[in-house]
């Protein structure tokens, strides 16, 4: 296996990134998952506050040539055309020729050829690997090299502490994930793969607690005469007085009749039995199904009964604890939940999403959807390329056809977004589905 020079000192960066601002929507996901699986990588938009003022001619030559073990670099027509990309691939070609190992890998969008990357070096096509995949190959590329530890592995060595689970059957897990969705990073909103959810445990989820409903008590015993009652418990009172007395040792008293001047016997009061009035065991309450119907990309508007700041999972999380709540909308934006009390139309709302309790009747859509264009942006969520879409208007209709497309980006790729946290500052327009008013 080849490994880094050892000779040189620690690189501050495991992988460079140098691509063309037009693949940014690709690279942007490929970024966001190396980064939620800790993978130190030099991505411009990590770095805004270290490049601000920077020379950054200099600066990047620096990166590229010196910085990082590894340059990963997106072949597109648009690659080459650029000026700041052939800095960036110079930088990183010089550094190659001091190597004696491999330091660029390249990537192809299409078969753009490239100066100075002959056809002879191995490279990984992209056309139709989504980039979680891209991110996951340049992530076991590292753990190859030694270069970061894979955590999956590490945690059976000795030394780690082993993390206990308890067993949560498949199906259960497929249920979770079909309520909840793709688990994102709250940071970086790094998508996670399906066969990923279902391998890992899902989140415990929250004890239930038994809503404050008014318990049905087994009803008291009811004797129309209680007179025959309190005879017959009088009877049992003499007789077992008159068994103590015995094996205490006295005689059984005799009757008043036998002596004239014998004391008259006492009669015990009759105390009545008291009414029986609650059952030893209540009536068990049917526990609510914990389950939630899903809506994303909407709002519910109304109804509310709270709200706090938190993320997606303490929302559904409170609205399961509390017995009032039926149904929650998220803001990810914001990251603010509101508790709904009752229900109300959804409404259609990129930055939202919906959950409602699955005991609880579909809610109606209510009309209106277009969307807000907001230029100068660089959205940040979970999206995906669909290079079939050639124009803006093929990409819009798309999103509208589909209910879970909170919003596109059409900068000669079609990019549709299943959710979107913020818009980002860049030069993409960010158009977001809505219901009413852009905001």
């Amino acid at each position: 296996m080849a490994s880094p020079d050892k000779s040189t000192e620690a690189k501050k960066y495991d992988v460079a990134l140098s691509f063309a601002d037009e693949d940014r929507p690709y690279v942007d996901t490929v970024a966001a998952y190396l980064r939620v699986h800790n993978v130190k990588l030099f991505y411009d938009r990590y770095e805004e506050v270290a490049l601000w003022g920077k020379n950054l001619y200099a600066y990047l030559a620096e990166v590229y040539s010196r910085q990082a073990y590894y340059t990963v670099i997106f072949i597109s027509k648009h690659y080459k055309e650029k000026v700041w990309t052939s800095h960036e691939l110079t930088a990183a070609q010089e550094r190659a020729l001091e190597e004696r190992r491999e330091y660029i890998l390249p990537v192809r969008f299409d078969d753009t050829e490239i100066p100075g990357i002959t056809k002879t070096i191995g490279y990984l096509s992209i056309r139709d690997r989504a980039p979680e995949a891209l991110a996951e190959l340049i992530r076991e590329k590292l753990v190859l090299e030694n270069l970061i530890v894979d955590r999956t592995a590490a945690g059976a060595q000795p030394g780690n502490a082993a993390v206990a689970f308890a067993a949560v059957p498949v199906a259960e897990k497929e249920q979770f994930v079909a309520e909840q969705g793709p688990p994102l990073n709250s940071e970086t909103a790094a998508p996670v793969s399906l066969p990923q959810q279902l391998a890992a445990q899902p989140p415990s989820l929250p004890v239930e607690h038994p809503p404050n409903l008014p318990v049905v008590l087994n009803p008291p015993v009811r004797t129309p005469n209680r007179t025959p009652l309190y005879i017959a418990l009088g009877v049992v009172g003499v007789c077992v007085a008159g068994f103590v007395g015995y094996m205490i040792g006295g005689e059984p008293s005799v009757p008043p009749h036998a002596n004239a001047t014998s004391t008259p016997t006492v009669i015990p009061t009759q105390t009545p039995a008291p009414t029986p009035t609650r059952a030893s065991t209540p009536t068990p309450v049917q526990p609510r199904p914990t389950g939630f119907n899903s809506y994303p990309n909407t709002d519910m508007r109304g109804g509310d009964i709270g709200d706090m700041p938190t993320d997606a999972g303490g929302c559904r999380a409170e609205c399961q604890r509390r017995g009032d709540c039926i149904a929650y909308s998220f803001d990810r934006r914001t990251n603010h939940c509101y508790l709904k009390s009752s229900l109300n139309l959804l409404w259609v709302d990129g930055w939202s999403d919906t959950g409602v309790r699955s005991d609880q009747s579909r809610p109606g859509v209510a009309q209106g959807d277009h969307f807000c264009k907001f230029n100068n942006s660089s959205p940040t969520g979970v999206g995906s390329r669909y290079d079939q879409f050639q124009s803006q208007d093929s990409c819009e209709q798309a999103c509208k056809s589909d209910q879970s497309c909170g919003g596109f980006t059409f900068s000669g790729v079609c990019v549709l977004y299943r959710s979107i946290t913020s818009r980002g500052n860049g030069g993409i327009t960010l158009h977001l589905r809505t219901w009413d008013t852009c905001r």
